[in-house]
């Protein structure tokens, strides 16, 4: 497959280029190109793109792409309004309508946790709990799926948002996190597990919602549907990497 990705360079994006790049064509965008290693680049093409720009949106996905992986964005929840208008709105929508103008065949793109941050941190959450964010990120967050809902709608495209936890927070903080965090975790192992099954799944729905958390012994949110769906077998448990034991 020949597979775009933007926001290349950021967390996300580095350990999605080291799963995928060995059996798919990655072309790699970011608004700052900054290639340190270059021998983890060396089977991608790499293009600067700013997605607050539909033109560079639109000349960078003409080229022969067929899967758009969207993460460029602020990725932080204390964002204001402003903040996140035209990386995550505005942008966002630049990218899917510069997919829906190519042959791109599915677009997986970075939902967040956030958008059900509202809610007490006692209840598990599903795909199918409306949507409550706590935070002007997890408003665009929300504003993204929507866009993504009506374009799947209008297109024969595939829109899968992926509702990312506290992806690879337990290195990061050293084993340090709370309670809430520690429920919401994703390991990069496990998020990528997760975009290498979206790529191979054959979506009955053009879109789909679907929770990122790993296999915790606390879950925030409900994984059911990742494992039924594109049958997720998630591996880590951000609990018992933390230490904690529980009886069965």
């Amino acid at each position: 497959m020949n597979i775009l990705i933007t926001g290349a360079f950021g967390n996300i994006g580095t350990t999605l280029i080291e799963a995928l790049k060995n059996e798919h064509l990655l072309t790699i965008t970011d608004v700052n190109i900054s290639v340190k290693n270059e021998s983890q680049f060396d089977k991608c093409k790499i293009k600067k793109l700013d997605i607050t720009s539909f033109d560079e949106c639109k000349e960078v996905i003409k080229d022969n792409i067929d899967i758009v992986i969207h993460l460029a964005g602020t990725p932080n929840p204390n964002a204001s309004f402003h903040d996140v208008l035209n990386l995550n709105i505005i942008g966002t929508y630049n990218v899917f309508m510069a997919s829906i103008g190519a042959n791109v065949k599915k677009v997986i793109f970075a939902s967040s946790a956030q958008t059900i941050e509202g809610y007490p941190n006692d209840k598990q959450l599903s795909e199918n709990d409306v949507t409550k964010p706590g935070n002007f990120y997890g408003v665009s967050k929300v504003t993204s799926e929507a866009l993504a809902s009506h374009f799947a709608n209008e297109t024969n495209i595939d829109f899968i948002a992926l509702r990312i936890g506290a992806f690879d927070e337990l290195r990061k903080t050293n084993f340090k996190l709370n309670a809430r965090d520690l429920s919401a975790y994703i390991s990069p192992e496990d998020l990528s597990q997760i975009v290498t099954k979206c790529i191979d799944t054959n979506f009955t729905n053009h879109f789909e919602i679907i929770n990122c958390i790993s296999d915790n012994q606390f879950k925030r949110l409900n994984i059911s549907k990742a494992k039924k769906l594109i049958n997720y077998q998630p591996e880590n448990d951000s609990f018992l990497e933390s230490g904690y034991k529980f009886d069965k």
